[in-house]
């Protein structure tokens, strides 16, 4: 059912996609393995078929059902909520809500410094994407330099064993 609801979205057809991924939600208490993972799998292909589509509608209740769904499968604060924001910042980035993708881009950012510190090259990525979303917006453009700046800083570093693993490689 995940993979004709998937077919249908791809297609561009978003009413036989929703009806088959309800059908996989349906059915995926009844399959072994996790029902939460099956949910944001199926949530996840509604939001891609949406913004395939440019259904803006469909995009913005397959984005909170994702939200909603990861805050269900993962604790508050876990590194593993992190892909589901930054797919739902994407989406608000995709559709000019452009405030809404900066309060997942700092939510995700907020998880991966306190698990990983501030200096850890993973910040790469959503602070990129926001110094973006200033700019886009036309807003705020100090914090935008701030978040690029920083964003730059942490693809320059390079750790001691990245260091230490290029000389042995060039040795």
């Amino acid at each position: 059912a995940v993979l004709r609801a998937k077919a249908y979205l791809l297609a561009g057809d978003m009413d036989a996609g929703r009806r088959a991924a309800a059908l996989a939600l349906k059915l995926s208490g009844a399959m072994p393995g996790n029902p939460l993972e099956r949910e944001l799998d199926v949530q996840g292909l509604l939001l891609r078929g949406a913004r395939e589509a440019k259904d803006g509608e469909e995009g913005n209740r397959a984005a909170g059902s994702l939200l909603k769904a990861a805050g269900r499968l993962y604790p508050e604060g876990s590194p593993q909520r992190v892909p589901v924001l930054m797919e739902a910042a994407s989406w608000y980035r995709f559709s000019s809500q452009f405030s809404r993708e900066r309060k997942r881009l700092e939510e995700a950012i907020a998880i991966l410094e306190s698990t990983y510190g501030p200096q850890d090259r993973r910040l790469v990525e959503p602070l990129h994407d926001l110094g973006l979303s200033y700019i886009v917006a036309q807003e705020k453009p100090a914090q935008s330099a701030a978040a690029l700046e920083r964003a730059l800083a942490l693809c320059g570093q390079a750790t001691t064993a990245e260091v230490a693993q290029r000389a042995a490689v060039l040795a």
